[in-house]
């Protein structure tokens, strides 16, 4: 939770592997964090975002660009209660920024999906569809009633292991277009504007 993530935080910001970027003149204490959003399935995609988050006001904020490395200054420090709520506010905002992708994506994995499974599923029905014809035409063209039921059996077998068949498939089909959307911090900017 909240600790958790400010330990990280503060110890990257003392340690060094947080990098610390301030404006000329800059006193206002903001994070900006990267994230890495990877959508996969049949298809990959995936896109790098920047949030920059103010840490007093709580809100999102553009980030200049005329930023310079500098030390951290030797009075800074975080709040650690406004860190999660910071982080949870990029990630809200990510996830607003990257909805249109998202959709697009799941739309493109669905559409697949139901191409596949109109394909595949449609030959399984034709041929149950044939087997039960032929129990419809047997019995129209048959005197002989032992024979009937035994073709009628035996045919219903069939039916019954191409059903399976059939489940076996969709599960498989679900299992190959299933969707995994991930959004990952893959670093954080100390920045002072």
């Amino acid at each position: 939770g909240s600790k958790t993530l400010f330990q990280i935080i503060t110890n990257c910001n003392n340690k060094g592997s947080i990098s610390v970027k301030s404006i000329p003149g800059g006193t206002n204490p903001v994070i900006r964090y990267h994230f890495h959003v990877s959508f996969s399935g049949i298809k990959q995609y995936s896109q790098l975002f920047s949030i920059t988050v103010d840490l007093q006001k709580l809100s999102i904020i553009d980030s200049p660009t005329n930023l310079e490395f500098i030390e951290g200054p030797s009075n800074f420090s975080l709040v650690s209660e406004k860190i999660t709520p910071s982080f949870e506010l990029a990630l809200d905002e990510l996830k607003q920024n990257s909805s249109k992708l998202k959709s697009s994506f799941v739309n493109d994995a669905n559409t697949s999906f139901e191409k596949d499974f109109k394909l595949f599923i449609s030959r399984y029905d034709d041929e149950i569809k044939e087997l039960d014809d032929s129990i419809t035409k047997k019995e129209s063209t048959s005197n002989d009633d032992e024979k009937i039921k035994k073709f009628r059996f035996d045919t219903i077998d069939k039916i019954e292991k191409i059903e399976k068949e059939k489940a076996s498939l969709v599960e498989t089909l679900q299992n190959k277009h299933q969707v995994s959307l991930d959004y990952n911090l893959v670093s954080a900017e100390i920045l002072i504007l």
